[in-house]
């Protein structure tokens, strides 16, 4: 599935993934999957997430902060 992410998270998102990269080889892939995974658990499901606020749900990632 094709994702579309405004420019300036892009680019923290990247940031992140090359600082957990310089920790551990890989580990910043690991990232981009869980987080795409998160995307798409929350396309196919969007009500099921808590709310954050509201208009605004929240979905957190296992592995990353």
């Amino acid at each position: 599935m094709s994702h579309s992410i405004h420019p300036e998270a892009e680019a923290e998102f990247e940031a992140a993934a090359e600082f957990y990269n310089e920790r551990e080889e890989g580990l910043g892939n690991d990232l981009y999957d869980e987080v795409f995974a998160a995307i798409d658990r929350i396309i196919e499901y969007p009500n099921s997430w808590p709310r954050y606020s509201y208009r605004t749900r929240r979905c957190l990632c296992n592995r990353f902060p």
